[in-house]
């Protein structure tokens, strides 16, 4: 019987904190209970917001690579929803595009303070992530597209067309 459920992993800047959830992924699919598909994304996802303890509101242009991004999709329904763990350590950064293009943000370090301080559309996106752990699923497949996409994604966050631009290839 095939599953009802399809997860989409969009191939993630960083694999270390990401493999947390790809594993219990892989593990359903597995069990036989959902399919997962890896798709190549090679965006910056830059956009960072922070909530400083005065409760003041920042931006930058920065990229929050720890934050992956998903899509789920029901296939009796035909409905799609997206969503995006934020595996930072930080309880007052959050991704812009996490919270601007997704319907659902689990976040690891979740603080309702610094959440409270965001607009009432985010807020409403921001759930609780629970405790991860490092893991590898032996059923884990499409490894070359996960690790194509972070060279890509890296290269990409590196390019600036500057003085510096050699070197930052090299690192």
């Amino acid at each position: 019987m095939k599953p009802n459920y399809t997860v989409i992993i969009h191939t993630p800047q960083e694999l270390n904190h990401s493999s947390y959830i790809q594993t219990g992924l892989f593990e359903l699919e597995k069990l036989g209970l959902i399919n997962v598909k890896v798709k190549l994304a090679i965006s910056k996802n830059t956009g960072r917001i922070k909530v400083a303890e005065v409760g003041t509101v920042t931006r930058s242009h920065k990229s929050h690579p720890k934050t992956s991004f998903y899509r789920l999709i029901d296939h009796t329904t035909q409905k799609e929803i997206s969503f995006a763990t934020d595996l930072y350590d930080h309880a007052n950064g959050f991704s812009e595009v996490a919270l601007s293009t997704c319907d659902f943000l689990f976040k690891r370090s979740y603080e309702y303070k610094y959440v409270q301080a965001l607009p009432s559309q985010f807020q409403e996106k921001i759930h609780r992530l629970g405790m991860t752990f490092g893991s590898h699923s032996a059923y884990k497949h499409s490894e070359t597209t996960f690790r194509f996409g972070l060279f890509l994604s890296n290269l990409y966050g590196a390019v600036k067309w500057d003085r510096w631009l050699f070197s930052r290839l090299l690192q």
